[in-house]
């Protein structure tokens, strides 16, 4: 049950892959996806992380999310698994 990508049933899953050649290797999900020296940049991840559809998420969601988020970072993702849905994660 490792690296079910934010979104997906289990039953979907495949078994995690290394890094998958959907995503760069090189995001850093340590730091805000967007340019913090920019107002917008500011504003979208503001918005991003009081994001109020995130009270709606589930205890399984948040879990599933924060899976994803550690496998990316030990370098493990599952198959299909996109940018948008890894950052999607990290803000959940």
């Amino acid at each position: 049950m490792g690296g079910v990508p934010f979104g997906m049933e289990l039953a979907d899953a495949a078994p995690p892959l290394r890094m998958s050649e959907e995503l760069p290797l090189h995001i850093n999900i340590r730091e805000p996806r967007w340019d913090q020296s920019t107002f917008q940049g500011r504003a979208k991840h503001f918005f991003m992380v009081t994001d109020p559809r995130n009270l709606l998420l589930s205890g399984k969601m948040l879990e599933d999310a924060r899976r994803v988020v550690e496998n990316y970072r030990s370098g493990t993702v599952s198959p299909g698994l996109t940018e948008d849905q890894l950052w999607r994660a990290k803000y959940s």
